[in-house]
């Protein structure tokens, strides 16, 4: 297997010869158009060769009788030095796999009546091996033409594809050992040496198919990544379904093409006619290529305080004021906050003016702001004020955010403009209920327990004096002795 595999790579890296039936891999913008009438056989006329991985392609295109002969005897001499290279390796590398395979280690074993011999085993498992080898040889040729695929059409997905490589698994797993079962002469029998490897390789290989059932059948059914459009006699329209996988992961708008290719014309009964070489009974015609966009409308959240009134001391210097963001937390979120003046006055009077901004990333849903507040050991204090959120802006990029950003201009948006705005309307960040904070500024708790005691042991109510007229009115006529 190894030969034919190596074999495959000089095809592949060498220039190959003209085929029609290569056809290019385009990239965008989206190919040519496509008629129904394009020759799928040998060469006829002029193509365009691919260039191989690594080999460009032998010039001119379209070489002369003799010009042919003698690529093809070079080709042939270059296989051949190319195939006996491959047998020396695959030689080489068969001789190593046995020495790896046949090493030995001695054990000690001791008998039922004390007395002890040392014998050799081998350290792998002769089965081990041998599903190794085979593994080894029947896949690895269909693995490295896959990748070499994947390389020469610029890592997309090719005809070869994973498909190859599983159709050969299933090879393996079905028709060899029907192939091993059939084989045995009738009135003979076969056992299994190592029945638990058997056991092992086999749950495996079952599981493996039956996932794979699960995926095309079950978990997606109907979700593929290409197909077939068939226009019947009279229609003149088609549509498509793709799936679209919701998650309540952020994600910034993504988006993927479908692209139109291989006209065929049938008849009524489906069965395609021959492509003949007159003029094309159908064409593809740009747009060839659609473009698909996903708008992410996972909410960004809804932003207010944990509560609507804070009770503060003025004796704790910095005061700490939580803003929480709930019914989502998707993208990353900037939001305005500033103070505002009640009974007490900032500017270093009462408290120290803040205003800035919170930023919320990804997931986040809690941030903390500060205010600083002054202490000026007044008794019997009682002032507020207020901090105020400002309208979050979410930090989005993409088609949604222009669409969200865009003002009462005069250009009208269309019908899939306006779905798109309303769906990134759907998920836009927004303020809660409490977007207003009442913050109140009390005396030193410390403080006006030590002036309360004052007050109760030494009679010092005089001295800190009255404050109705009725008291003051028999303060200023009462004679103390």
């Amino acid at each position: 297997m190894a030969p034919l595999a190596l074999v495959g790579v000089a095809l592949l890296l060498a220039a190959p010869p003209c085929s029609g039936a290569a056809t290019p891999t385009p990239s965008l913008p989206p190919p040519p158009a496509n008629d129904s009438d394009t020759s799928t056989g040998g060469c006829q006329g002029s193509y365009r060769c691919q260039p191989g991985v690594l080999l460009p392609v032998w010039e001119p295109d379209d070489p002369s009788l003799g010009d042919k002969a003698a690529r093809a005897v070079v080709y042939f001499v270059a296989m051949v030095y190319m195939f006996l290279g491959v047998s020396i390796i695959a030689d080489r590398f068969m001789a190593a796999i046995e020495v790896i395979t046949s090493k030995e280690k001695e054990i000690t074993i001791t008998k039922a009546n004390g007395e002890t011999s040392v014998g050799t085993v081998r350290i792998w498992n002769e089965t081990v091996s041998n599903l190794t080898l085979m593994a080894l040889g029947s896949s690895a040729p269909e693995i490295l033409l896959s990748v070499i695929e994947v390389c020469g059409h610029n890592f997309q997905a090719g005809e070869l594809g994973p498909g190859t490589i599983v159709g050969s698994a299933a090879f393996n797993m079905f028709v060899v050992i029907a192939v091993c079962i059939y084989v045995i002469p009738a009135g003979e029998s076969r056992k299994i040496k190592h029945l638990r490897v058997f056991f092992v390789t086999a749950s495996w290989s079952i599981f493996a198919y039956v996932w794979l059932y699960l995926i095309l059948a079950v978990f997606s059914p109907g979700v593929v990544q290409e197909g077939t459009l068939v226009f019947k006699p009279g229609e003149t329209q088609k549509e498509l379904r793709i799936g679209i996988i919701d998650d309540d992961i952020f994600e910034e708008d993504e988006h993927f093409f479908v692209r139109l290719l291989n006209l065929r014309v049938g008849d009524a009964q489906g069965m395609f006619e021959p492509d003949g070489g007159g003029r094309p009974k159908g064409r593809l015609v740009a747009p060839l290529l659609a473009t698909v966009t996903i708008l992410d409308d996972d909410h960004a959240g809804i932003f207010s305080f944990q509560d609507r009134l804070l009770h503060v001391s003025e004796c704790m210097g910095t005061v700490d004021v939580r803003v929480v963001r709930s019914s989502g937390a998707r993208g990353t979120v900037r939001l305005p906050y500033r103070t505002v003046d009640g009974t007490a006055r900032g500017g270093g009077v009462h408290y120290e003016d803040a205003c800035g901004e919170l930023e919320f990333g990804d997931d986040e849903t809690m941030k903390t702001l500060q205010v600083k507040i002054v202490d000026d050991e007044e008794y019997e204090k009682k002032d507020n004020f207020f901090i105020e959120l400002g309208q979050p802006q979410w930090l989005k990029r993409g088609i949604s955010a222009l669409l969200l950003n865009q003002g009462d201009g005069d250009r009208k948006l269309t019908a899939e403009e306006e779905e798109a705005r309303r769906i990134a309307e759907m998920g836009k960040p927004v303020l809660g209920e409490n977007c207003r904070l009442e913050v109140i500024i009390e005396e030193s708790y410390d403080f006006k327990n030590t002036v309360d005691k004052l007050i109760k042991k030494t009679n010092l109510a005089l001295v800190i004096g009255t404050h109705s007229w009725r008291e003051q009115f028999l303060e200023a006529i009462t004679v103390s002795a």
